[in-house]
């Protein structure tokens, strides 16, 4: 078995037990090497049981990289059986933590479709991780403050590609609130 020591690291609580390389994906098995910690923080050494998910990680050189982890059911005495706490991800997720990362990054910049196929994520999945990100970006409107709510449209059936109201916006100085 290779020296998989540096990319092990990449995943906190496992190690790495397999991997397999083709032209355009990467699979690493990952099995726990530590004591499991319950969602609620507590240290448990007793497995209910154990089972296989499928997690999408971040892109390794250019190469899609697939997770297959085994997660571990762990007695609490405070909580009960429970999935173990994953640091690098979400709970329930299919997507690591370095992958939402990356997907958030490229939002700004490439069309949803652009997105999914260079990540090989759905872009329904993608459009979820928009909304998450947006929630923490934009701010709250302060409705008690507004005058008038201005709606931009498109005539691109008259062949105007740009916004009819982007005069007033540069008046303004605002996203269509005034």
């Amino acid at each position: 078995m290779p020296n998989n020591t540096f990319l092990s690291s990449f995943w906190e609580g496992f190690q790495i037990v397999k991997s397999h390389k083709t032209d355009s994906l990467i699979s690493i098995t990952l099995v726990p090497d530590s004591i499991a910690f319950c969602p609620c923080g507590r240290a448990s050494e007793s497995i209910h049981d154990t089972q296989w998910r499928t997690l999408k990680e971040a892109m390794i050189l250019g190469t899609l990289v697939e997770l297959l982890v085994q997660t571990r059911r762990i007695k609490c005495f405070s909580c009960g059986i429970k999935t173990e706490a994953i640091s690098w991800v979400k709970p329930y997720s299919r997507l690591t933590n370095r992958l939402i990362e990356y997907i958030e990054k490229l939002l700004p910049l490439l069309p949803f479709k652009h997105i999914s196929e260079l990540t090989g994520v759905h872009w329904h999945t993608i459009k979820e991780v928009d909304k998450q990100r947006l929630k923490r970006v934009v701010p709250d409107v302060p409705w008690s403050q507004l005058r008038q709510l201005v709606k931009d449209e498109f005539a691109i059936s008259r062949g105007i590609v740009m916004p009819q109201l982007s005069q007033m916006h540069k008046r303004t100085k605002c996203s269509g609130l005034v």
